[in-house]
């Protein structure tokens, strides 16, 4: 039986932020979660024992999507988020002013 999914705050809307590409892919994945399967993509949170993480990697970019499996009633997403690629590292104190840092 198919469970219905159950959004938790800003969720859903924050997964409507995410490309179409990458909200196609989540919504597969938590289909399987609404029938008992745990999509390749999905991995435990670390740190909880009931939380499973939808990860997509994109043009750089990380998608995230946390869901509960432990309950019966539905599937409830409870947080939705892109990581936004770094473009490069902070320039080192010495290298930016090397009278300051000297």
């Amino acid at each position: 039986m198919l469970k219905p999914v159950d959004w938790i705050g800003s969720s859903k809307a924050d997964l409507k932020k995410f490309p179409a590409t990458v909200q196609d892919a989540i919504g597969f994945a938590l289909y399987q979660a609404q029938n008992g399967v745990k999509h390749r993509d999905t991995k435990p949170l670390k740190g909880s024992a009931n939380l499973l993480e939808i990860v997509l990697h994109r043009a750089g970019d990380t998608y995230r999507t946390v869901y509960t499996f432990g309950f019966e009633a539905a599937v409830y997403v409870l947080y939705a988020l892109q990581e936004k690629r770094q473009r490069g590292r902070a320039t080192p104190t010495q290298e930016r002013d090397p009278v300051e840092a000297g």
